[in-house]
């Protein structure tokens, strides 16, 4: 979600698709800095510029296709 003329706004700025042996659990890390968001899963990271990083926001994952299967969620 990113603010738009004074709305906050949905933008997909990145998306990935590779296969995932199913039946097996992945950890999924994400890492924000103060200037970029990166996710990595098996091996295959991504990297999305923020320049106008947010000093606070919320953390979630939404999972669109078919059942989510996101076992937990910890912050550090």
């Amino acid at each position: 979600l990113w603010p738009e003329n004074g709305k906050i706004v949905h933008k997909n700025l990145l998306r990935l698709v590779y296969p995932l042996e199913t039946g097996k659990k992945h950890p999924l890390t994400v890492t924000v800095t103060t200037d970029s968001i990166s996710a990595e899963t098996n091996g295959v990271k991504a990297t999305v510029p923020v320049p106008d990083m947010f000093e606070t926001f919320y953390t979630g994952v939404t999972a669109c296709e078919g059942l989510c299967r996101f076992y937990n969620l910890e912050t550090k």
